[in-house]
């Protein structure tokens, strides 16, 4: 009896043993499977399926590249590698790696990841390549402190995992990505080379403790301020071109610099740029052409005949820098301060006005801005106005009124044609015409003046001629009004004498008595007809 468990025991042990070696994984990728029987056939039964202690087996380098794989699964049996490298595939799904405890080097590169595994557990790691990928984020890499190179440019990373106890890195690439901000990097002494172009920072930590960093390329970024550097002279090439850097800081300490690139930045003057003059060889070291044209122009409306004045606000009082105006693009003024003054404009003044502001210390180099948009306008337009005139009869004189904004209007005048006569307004409202056309002047308050195109015409009414002689001979003692409704009788004076309701005849007489003998005025109707009666005795 006891032989018989023992001899079970033996084959129950033999099959566990014979059921290890012979462990199997289908792998879901077609194309991984392709891989791994075109280099790493002995990993795989005859069935394709992979044998997982032999993936254990495998040491050294593994490589995948440009296979067109899209599942990485089983991968995570490949438990003994020290470098993976699975670039350039389609791959959107890594499994958990956290019993490849021996990896040096992981290169996802080139793949179509959102997320990655947890790789905390791998402590050995040195490299990690995931560029290329749609990454929205890095995993805490806070244990992984023998890592050296970090490569994740070309993502979605919106920000990264803290870096501090990766004291041995020396390389960082995150460029192309949606980053705001960098993590603190005063832990990063061993740091060389740091790139992160492309993204969207506005402001870097301090670097003052990098005291190996050799590289620093942050272009195309929402920098305001240049990055102080640390003073470790081996710092050899700072890109900062394509900010918004406004504010230079003095790098003459920063003896080992050779390349600056400082070019296509936002508001920077040659106040800023002087910054630079204390460091030695600085119009070699210093790239700053071309710059971003500064954004001060702007459209100013002027009239015919004021003077324009233009200023960019750019390094007044400052020694040595000369402005050259340019208009629609050809050089038009060079001026020693920063004012251009246009006086006396006339319409051929309109356009647009560019400056370029230079100085001896910065041989071939000048700073643009945008255009200043000059409309000269008419110093007078008659179509803000509104001229009216009243007529003239054998009752009134006429009248001529002008209204409107008169504000820029010094006075208007107004001359006869028939007599030549020339009257003068300053409030626009002229009496006393006696003349059918008149010519209009405004005359505005810098000088210039304007004629009226047309030619004012005042309507005039004739009046019929009247003798009256209220002597009593028969002859003449009275004027006949045959119309219906009313007549108001004037003398010379205005002075209103009389008022009858018609038809009905005049004798001369007032509510007084008989008139004086003169001249008198009769309105028929409000208007409709004037009778100019001569009284005689």
């Amino acid at each position: 009896m006891l032989k018989n468990k023992c001899y079970i025991v033996l084959l129950f042990g033999l099959f566990l043993v014979i059921q290890g070696y012979s462990q199997t994984f289908v792998l879901p990728d077609s194309n991984f499977r392709k891989c791994l029987q075109a280099r790493y056939t002995a990993v795989l039964n005859t069935g394709g399926q992979l044998i997982t202690a032999e993936a254990a087996k495998l040491t050294g380098t593994f490589a995948c590249i440009n296979q067109k794989i899209t599942n990485a699964d089983g991968i995570q049996y490949f438990t003994s590698l020290s470098v993976l490298q699975l670039t350039n595939n389609n791959i959107s799904y890594i499994p958990s790696l956290v019993d490849l405890k021996n990896l040096v080097e992981l290169d996802l590169s080139e793949n179509q990841l959102t997320t990655l595994p947890d790789i905390s557990k791998l402590s050995k790691l040195k490299s990690l390549s995931v560029e290329q990928n749609d990454l929205i984020a890095l995993p805490d890499l806070s244990t992984n402190n023998l890592i050296d190179n970090l490569i994740a440019h070309n993502n979605n990373l919106t920000n990264l995992p803290n870096l501090d106890k990766l004291t041995k890195l020396s390389y960082i690439n995150v460029s192309y990505n949606k980053l705001s901000a960098l993590p603190n990097l005063d832990k990063l002494t061993s740091l060389t080379s740091l790139y992160c172009w492309v993204n969207e920072l506005t402001s870097l930590p301090r670097l003052d403790s990098l005291k190996n960093l050799r590289n620093l390329h942050v272009f195309l970024n929402k920098l305001t301020v240049a990055p102080t550097l640390p003073k470790n002279n081996k710092i050899e090439s700072v890109f900062i071109n394509d900010n918004k850097i406004s504010t230079l800081v003095d790098y003459s300490a920063n003896s080992s610099l050779v390349k600056v690139r400082l070019y296509n930045n936002y508001g920077l003057s040659f106040k800023e740029y002087f910054k630079l003059t204390t460091k030695s060889g600085y119009d070699t070291i210093f790239k700053l052409s071309p710059q971003q044209k500064l954004v001060v122009g702007k459209m100013q409306n002027a009239h015919e005949n004021d003077t324009v004045y233009l200023s960019t606000g750019i390094d007044k009082g400052v020694a040595g820098v000369r402005y050259d105006w340019f208009k629609n693009g050809t050089f038009y003024k060079s001026a020693t301060n920063d004012l251009l003054a246009i006086p006396k404009c006339t319409f051929a003044d309109s356009g647009f006005y560019a400056c370029h502001i230079r100085h001896s210390a910065f041989a071939g180099f000048s700073l643009a801005t945008d255009s200043f948009k000059v409309n000269i306008l008419p110093c007078v337009e008659f179509k803000d106005f509104t001229i009216t005139s009243t007529e003239i009869n054998c009752l009134n004189t006429g009248t001529i009124t002008i209204s409107g904004d008169q504000s820029r209007i010094s006075s208007f005048e107004l001359k006869g044609i028939n007599s030549g006569k020339i009257q003068t307004s300053t409030t626009g409202k002229f009496v006393g015409l006696s003349e059918p056309v008149y010519k209009l002047k405004a005359i505005a308050q810098n000088g210039c003046f304007k004629e009226y195109a047309n030619s004012i015409i005042i309507n005039q009414k004739e009046c019929e001629e009247a003798i009256l002689s209220p002597d009593g001979d028969g002859l003449s003692d009275h004027y006949f009004f045959p119309e219906n409704g009313k007549v108001t009788i004037y003398d010379k004076f205005g002075k209103t004498i009389k008022t009858l309701t018609i038809p009905a005849e005049w004798n001369g007489t007032s509510e007084k008595g008989i008139v004086p003998m003169g001249f008198y005025v009769a309105d028929v109707n409000n208007g409709k007809r004037f009778v100019g009666i001569t009284v005689l005795y």
